[in-house]
């Protein structure tokens, strides 16, 4: 199955909610407050011929890397690239957070697909928040940081 084949919309928008599990209406709840105090944005993937069938979803907010977090090579070529009087102790990034996919299709690779759906979203040329990062805060979990791993991410 293929990302393509589903529709993302943003929460606000789901209808009948109440036909959706007690599960993702707790998530969605949570999402929505969560969306109505800017701390971030939540979206959902579902499937086009079942509208309650919410296949994963997503939060993404703004966050920022401290430059003396990266290591020496990385904060070096970050300075060399912004050439600046002051030169920036954080750079800007997109936070990735609240990623599930629902357990029936689990395994499947949407989870990776979503990673480049918000990669190409942010960090493409079109970009409208001028983030240089994706970043994520990922439960401490063997099977959910090599989830991470797999998909690029690197420690700092």
């Amino acid at each position: 199955m293929k990302i393509a084949l589903l529709m993302y919309l943003p929460l606000t928008f789901l209808q009948n909610a109440s036909l959706l599990s007690v599960a993702t209406r707790i998530w969605m709840s949570s999402s929505l407050r969560y969306t109505y105090y800017r701390m971030g944005k939540s979206y959902c993937f579902r499937m086009n011929d079942d509208k309650t069938s919410i296949v994963a979803c997503f939060t993404v907010s703004n966050d920022s890397i401290r430059i003396y977090d990266l290591p020496s090579a990385r904060r070096q070529a970050m300075w060399k690239i912004t050439k600046r009087e002051k030169m920036l102790t954080r750079y800007p990034g997109v936070l990735i957070g609240r990623l599930a996919v629902a357990s029936k299709y689990s395994g499947m690779g949407i989870g990776s697909e979503i990673l480049e759906f918000i990669r190409m979203w942010f960090l493409n040329d079109a970009n409208k928040t001028g983030c240089r990062f994706s970043i994520v805060d990922a439960k401490n979990r063997k099977d959910v940081l090599s989830f991470y791993e797999k998909n690029g991410f690197r420690w700092l």
